[in-house]
């Protein structure tokens, strides 16, 4: 199976169904990410050599005669970046990492592991962060961004636009990963009547029935969003099987945290210096949008653009230069 690629757009009313907005949002939140459907089948399946993607016989008679081993439990780590800035979107990031990788920082080693050098994203330099951003694009089992616009951020309020960012990364994250999960089961049937292994052999001995999977859903921060566990449960997964924390500068003590913060201060970034192009006159590239004295100072002379947040007090009065 192909990795599982994630390209999203939702508008803010399909978001908050259950509440009323005061105006009407035209601009959407943006998904993007990866899930790497080998990495979670090895995950959920720690057998050697075991990969029910490309089966044999001989796999899954091996994997029917192993006992049951406990399933680890899928740590998804969920940070944000640009709740400070004064234009631009707040992007919030999710992942989801092997094993071996998973832990509190303190306790794993990982000086010899593909994220050696992983930490707050705000502790590390701008090119280790892309450097660790492209090893979690290539090993982590699976990572995503959302983005939320400065519009939504005006109409809800920074904190609110944050929250519910990181419920639409966890709600999207666990449908996909649920469906892989039912894919993989799909093949493993195919495969077992392909070769007639007896009935009672089937996927459900092979692949983890969603609601036994344990699922620790951890936040940067002392809030936790609002969670959509009606949902989960009926994608399968036992409401009492997930568990929900928000971590105070979780980003320098779990690993998954950490990787969140990566993928979302990267992303962020990459969005500042394509406004940096399209607005060269406020030095955004600099200040990444934050309250600098060059920016305000950009500010009081050009006016703002459609992209700073008129919510936030150095924007509220000022003149849009984007306004015709």
């Amino acid at each position: 199976m192909s990795p599982i690629v994630i390209n999203q757009s939702l508008s803010l009313a399909e978001l908050m169904q259950d509440q009323l907005t005061l105006n009407e949002v035209t601009e959407l939140i943006h998904l993007s990410g990866k899930i790497n459907t080998e990495a979670l089948h090895q995950l959920l399946n720690p057998l050697p050599n075991s990969s029910l993607l490309n089966p044999s016989v001989d796999k899954i008679a091996t994997a029917i005669n192993e006992e049951n081993q406990p399933l680890p439990c899928l740590q998804i780590g969920v940070d944000e970046a640009g709740r400070g800035p004064l234009l631009g979107s707040v992007v919030i990031g999710a992942v989801l990492l092997p094993a071996h990788l998973t832990g509190e920082l303190a306790a794993l080693k990982l000086e010899d592991s593909v994220l050696s050098q992983l930490n707050d994203s705000k502790k590390i330099s701008e090119k280790k962060r892309n450097a660790i951003y492209q090893q979690l694009q290539r090993h982590a089992v699976a990572y995503l961004s959302v983005d939320v616009p400065a519009s939504i951020i005006d109409e809800i309020n920074i904190l609110q636009a944050s929250l519910q960012g990181m419920r639409l990364a966890v709600r999207t994250l666990l449908k996909e990963i649920a469906q892989c999960i039912t894919d993989i089961g799909d093949t493993c049937t195919e495969v077992s009547n392909a070769n007639n292994i007896e009935a009672n052999q089937t996927a459900s001995d092979i692949t983890p029935d969603i609601s036994s999977l344990n699922v620790e859903l951890l936040f940067d921060g002392n809030k936790l969003p609002p969670l959509d566990f009606s949902l989960y449960q009926q994608w399968g997964y036992s409401a009492g099987n997930i568990k929900a924390s928000s971590v105070v500068k979780g980003d320098a003590k779990f690993s998954s945290i950490a990787s969140a913060s990566v993928v979302a201060k990267v992303e962020r970034d990459e969005q500042m210096y394509q406004l940096a192009k399209q607005y060269p006159q406020y030095g955004i590239e600099k200040h990444k949008g934050y309250p600098t004295k060059v920016h305000l100072l950009a500010l009081e002379k050009f006016g703002a653009t459609k992209t700073h947040r008129s919510s936030f007090a150095p924007v509220r009065n000022l003149r849009r230069i984007d306004e015709r």
